[in-house]
């Protein structure tokens, strides 16, 4: 859910569709490692360890990502890519609990 939603929020900035193409390859790959990785953590840890984890860090690279979004410096490329990498990690961690 998280994915489409800032997939429909980047045309909207003007962005190149390559860009936006790229963010959707991201984050599909990301779901395939949350895959794998939750297994592993899984297995090791147990079923609530790693779902706490990943939910602290989650919220906090959403925070992350709202700040940099309401310090109004998205109207520049490279803070624009830093909170679409926040996003797709956050789309990790989302994936991977």
């Amino acid at each position: 859910m998280l994915k489409s939603e800032v997939t429909a929020f980047l045309p909207h900035h003007g962005l190149n569709p390559s860009i936006i193409g790229g963010f959707s390859g991201l984050c599909a790959f990301m779901g395939v490692a949350a895959t794998h990785i939750s297994v592993n953590l899984v297995c090791r840890l147990g079923f609530l360890k790693p779902g706490a984890a990943g939910l602290i860090l989650q919220a906090s690279l959403l925070t992350i990502a709202v700040a940099v979004y309401w310090s109004g410096s998205l109207t520049r490329q490279t803070p624009f890519l830093f909170f679409l990498c926040l996003i797709s990690w956050a789309y990790l961690v989302q994936l991977g609990r």
